[in-house]
């Protein structure tokens, strides 16, 4: 008789995303060999970043990793997931067929939010839960660089009580990736230019906090926070030097949620929960000896989603006033 099964989730077969397993075949006294799996749902082997934060992506399983005996993944996807495996059966040195086995895994998620909010500074208004456009909040005063918008970011991430482990709960944090051109100058413009995408400073954000907020609905003031105030100030002296000084950004957020949640004894690896996507768009010149803000500038919010794909980035923007 063959039975497969996932060892290291939880009796009956449960386990959190972000937490790897191990699936095994078990066909009595036969020995096996070639063995061929497969697993329903988005599967990942590990997040992997280089020393510098240069760069990050999660990595996954290869053909060949499927055809071992025992490969180790994680899910992202949550829900009843099919774990299949196959593979050929000898006894007593003789093959006796191909054997096949089967189960269903329970991969949960944690209890989470994400609540972005878009603050305009210049019109002192706020748009909550990335629900409407808010247009021209990077504006400019007069004898002043443009100011910039404020993006506030509150989440919570609650593991389920039979998941905590000796280890602890798990943790969640922020992260940001982005995209940016910006330019300056008067006549003769430079540029900064980081491509799509790159890590906004730092992976994860610090601190990273325990997972442990169970309750839903919440209370906001026990909410996690992280904010984002993307700024480019060039010297005004200079500016006040050209008598037709420029400024333009084009720079496009992501940030996202992410979660290491308690060691099963194989190992965690960090999965996304969440992502806030926005992008800020100023645009702004001294025209007799103040500044003016270009009419096409905006800032948009796009919302917040729950996070399928980990973020992944080619480069890092370090202090760029995020």
């Amino acid at each position: 008789m063959t039975s497969a099964g996932v060892l290291y989730a939880q009796p009956p077969y449960r386990c959190l995303v972000g937490q790897k397993v191990i699936p095994f075949l078990n066909a009595g006294p036969a020995t096996l060999s070639n063995y061929q799996w497969s697993a329903t749902g988005y599967t990942f082997k590990e997040f992997v970043t280089d020393s510098d934060l240069k760069w990050g992506h999660a990595t996954y399983l290869s053909a060949a990793d499927w055809q071992q005996e025992n490969p180790v993944w994680a899910w992202v996807t949550s829900g009843s997931l099919g774990v299949g495996g196959s593979a050929d059966a000898y006894l007593g040195g003789e093959y006796a067929g191909r054997v096949y086995g089967s189960c269903s895994n329970l991969v949960e998620t944690p209890n989470s939010q994400l609540d972005p909010t878009i603050i305009n500074n210049h019109a002192n208004h706020v748009t909550p839960n990335g629900s409407e456009y808010v247009l021209n909040v990077f504006s400019a005063n007069q004898n002043a660089v443009p100011l910039k918008p404020a993006a506030y970011f509150k989440a919570f991430v609650g593991t389920p009580v039979a998941y905590w482990a000796p280890q602890g709960v798990g943790d969640f944090a922020f992260m940001q990736i982005l995209s940016s051109t910006i330019s300056a100058g008067s006549g003769d413009p430079w540029f900064i230019s980081w491509p799509e995408w790159s890590l906004d400073n730092t992976y994860p954000y610090v601190p990273s906090y325990p997972a442990d907020q169970l309750q839903y609905p919440f209370n906001l003031s026990l909410l996690r926070s992280t904010e984002d105030t993307p700024n480019f100030t060039p010297s005004q002296t200079i500016f006040w030097a050209w008598i037709n000084a420029f400024y333009q950004a084009n720079e496009h957020f992501k940030m996202y949620v992410i979660y290491e949640p308690p060691n099963n004894l194989v190992g965690t690896s960090m999965v996304p929960l969440w992502y806030s996507e926005w992008k800020w768009n100023p645009g702004d010149t001294v025209v007799g000896g103040s500044w003016h803000a270009v009419p096409s500038g905006s800032v948009q919010d796009f919302g917040k989603f729950p996070a399928m794909v980990h973020p992944s980035w080619i480069d890092r923007a370090v202090n760029t006033g995020g």
